[in-house]
Order: structure tokens, then sequence, then C-alpha cells
């Protein structure tokens, strides 16, 4: 399994009208980290050197990038469709989501979709003769939480005053 740990994204929610949310989220490339405890450590390096630099081309690259285009409100969860850019290439791409409130009263916001690889310009990548391989369609998952926008700043604010 393989973890962004850098990420950043902007939603816009109206609880009364879903269908004009806005979601945007992007992941840094290089942040990737690989989580599969069944390889050695040698092979873990190399996989991951794989993916970030063969696959990814994360320095060429440095950027994974969604943006909704329509979220629409289904039994209580949301389908989003919206554009995903990996490497020069943008496709659509459908998200199912749940938003809700989570214990400190942001939203936690939880999704699935499936994505094809091939889509995307990528090979199915074998490595390790053959041990380990990818199959075209991949499972993505995420969980968010959406703190509250910090307050804009006023001109005034940002105004150096003489003592």
């Amino acid at each position: 399994m393989f973890l962004f740990e850098r990420y950043q994204g902007d939603l816009i929610f109206f609880p009364d009208n879903p269908e004009a949310a806005q979601i945007t989220f992007s992941l840094e490339s290089d942040s990737m980290t690989l989580r599969d405890n069944w390889v050695n450590e040698r092979d873990h390096r190399k996989i991951l050197l794989l993916a970030k630099e063969e696959i990814l081309e994360a320095g060429l690259y440095p950027e994974i990038r969604f943006d909704s285009t329509r979220v629409t409100k289904t039994f209580g969860e949301y389908s989003v469709r919206g554009n995903l850019a990996i490497k020069s290439t943008i496709k659509p791409v459908y998200l199912e989501i749940r938003i809700g409130p989570n214990q400190s009263e942001n939203l936690q916001i939880e999704g699935a979709s499936q994505i094809k690889l091939s889509d995307f310009g990528f090979k199915r990548p074998s490595v390790l003769l053959g041990a380990i391989g990818t199959r075209d369609l991949i499972s993505a998952r995420f969980s968010l939480v959406a703190l509250p926008a910090a307050p804009a700043k006023h001109a005034a604010d940002s105004v150096d005053r003489p003592d």
C-alpha cells in the first residue's frame, strides 16, 4: 500500500446546497511511502524508488491533482466527478465520498475510487523478476479532515504602522 504524506486541498461545502460544493486537492508525488511490511528492506527501497522515479517521475511532476466538476448527493453520500492530473495526463474520474462531522465538529471526508493505470499511460510495473506486480485497476482511498478557513485578513491588518 502506498501512502502520500504531504497533501493539501480546499473544500467549499454548503450543507443546504451540496451540488454547489467544490473540492480540490493535491498530493506531493515525492511524499509517497510504501506501507507494505511483507517485503524485505532492500526490496522495499527498490519498489519505492521505482514508483517515485520511474512511474510517477516525481522530479518532473511534483504534484498529483484533483479538481471536482460536479457533486451530487445520493442517499447520504456524495458522488463527485472531476479531473485527475497525474504527470501530464488529465482524465475524468468518479469518487464516492461521505462527509460528516467528526468528534471535533470539523468535517470528516472519506472516499474511494477505482483508477486505471493505463488511462494515465502507465505500464503495469513488475519488479523482482515478476514476483511483485500491479493490476491495471487500482483502488484509491482517502480520509481527510476539513478545518474551517482562517478569517481573511483586511488590507489594513497587514500594514506596518509607525510607533
